[in-house]
């Protein structure tokens, strides 16, 4: 399914929201050299300076396809996330979007000409609703939009990209003032929010609350995507919920032209990731072929059960073997994640189930979030 978008025929009409498996300059490049369906290849947002973000947890499903997250713009720095894109080879027929942050219109422009020379456009998260003095706090201001988005687009000669939060009153304004700042296109939605969700009395995410995605945020995507549209005419990143070809037939409708999906693909292998995007494809070139829809993990299990601990065997000073109360079931090859309330969360694999129990190096002390 060829596609037109800012200047360039691309290979195919999807991205991946920023922050959703394509992270790491090596997976983006495994997208771009094995997955053509997806024509736009958004990064990680970058910031000027190296972040470690929250402590696991940072991710929780609160019901089947809906989930809820906080990382807190965990990233490498504009300087050391340059060198990282220089590596990529991007096809001809891919957009490499580099999504950007900053906590003020200088530190938007100056991450941004830093990044410029690796990408075929900039995203400007003014959307994420769970790092203070970031992204929701400056894309609720339409004055302050049309600011970032007019000196980004006066310090780089590439396209940018405003990404919107829903959590406004009306976003057609700020649709109007991104275009006003010069905008190429409006990608929308990010996360909604935010949410808090919690186990056993318990918040799970480390940092409380989080932006709420998966399929309980699509009707609001589309009533956001529809009042952009009628608020402004370029190009629309639709994201928000989208899992199946209906879902993107229901987005084209409404005047978006690429289509973002990112939690529809938790729980999925890479191998499995590139057969869904190609039925969705397949999909999308028959009159009502649904089929990808049946591919999405609604099975996947992220719920917490209590475990007493028994037992903590100190084998030499850096080793020690944790005993709990009973099985919980885990299969060769899998990892457990043990959360701590309060303290964190960690994978590990098991060294036996009968009853449960995890063998512990001392590798040091937690970082300080």
């Amino acid at each position: 399914m060829k596609t037109q978008f800012l200047g360039k025929t691309l290979s195919g009409p999807f991205t991946i929201p920023s922050g959703i498996v394509t992270c790491s300059a090596p997976i983006i490049q495994a997208f771009f050299d094995s997955i053509p369906e997806v024509g736009v290849l958004t990064t990680k947002s970058i910031g000027p300076t190296p972040r470690a973000g929250y402590r696991e947890p940072v991710l929780s499903q609160y019901a089947p396809g809906c989930f809820v997250n906080a990382v807190g713009l965990t990233n490498p720095g504009a300087e050391k996330a340059a060198e990282m894109m220089a590596e990529l080879v991007i096809p001809e027929d891919r957009f490499l979007l580099i999504s950007i942050f900053g906590g003020s219109v200088e530190e938007y422009v100056s991450v941004a000409k830093i990044m410029a020379p690796y990408a075929d456009g900039l995203e400007l998260n003014l959307s994420c609703p769970h790092a203070k003095g970031y992204g929701m706090a400056m894309g609720q201001d339409p004055a302050l939009v049309q600011e970032i988005t007019a000196a980004v687009k006066a310090a780089v000669n590439i396209p940018v990209v405003p990404k919107l939060t829903p959590n406004v009153p009306n976003i057609g304004e700020i649709a109007q003032a991104a275009v006003a700042g010069g905008a190429d296109a409006i990608c929308a939605i990010n996360t909604v929010g935010p949410g808090n969700h919690l186990s056993y009395g318990e918040n799970v995410l480390s940092n409380g609350m989080g932006g709420m995605s998966g399929k309980g945020v699509l009707p609001l995507a589309l009533k956001c995507v529809n009042e952009i549209t009628n608020a402004v005419d370029c190009p629309v990143i639709a994201c928000g919920g989208i899992s199946s070809a209906d879902n993107v037939r229901a987005f084209e409708t409404l005047g978006a032209n690429i289509f973002g999906i990112g939690s529809a693909l938790v729980g999925m292998t890479t191998a499995q990731i590139g057969q869904y995007f190609k039925t969705l494809t397949n999909d999308l070139t028959s009159a009502k072929s649904n089929k990808a829809e049946a591919l999405i993990r609604y099975d996947i299990d992220m719920d917490f059960q209590p475990l007493t601990l028994v037992s903590n065997e100190k084998v030499c000073d850096d080793i020690a073997i944790l005993t709990f109360d009973k099985k919980v079931g885990v299969q060769a090859g899998e990892f457990i994640f043990l959360w701590i309330p309060g303290l964190g969360e960690k994978p590990f694999s098991a060294l036996t189930d009968d009853p449960f129990s995890l063998v512990i190096i001392n590798l040091g002390s937690l970082p300080t979030p």
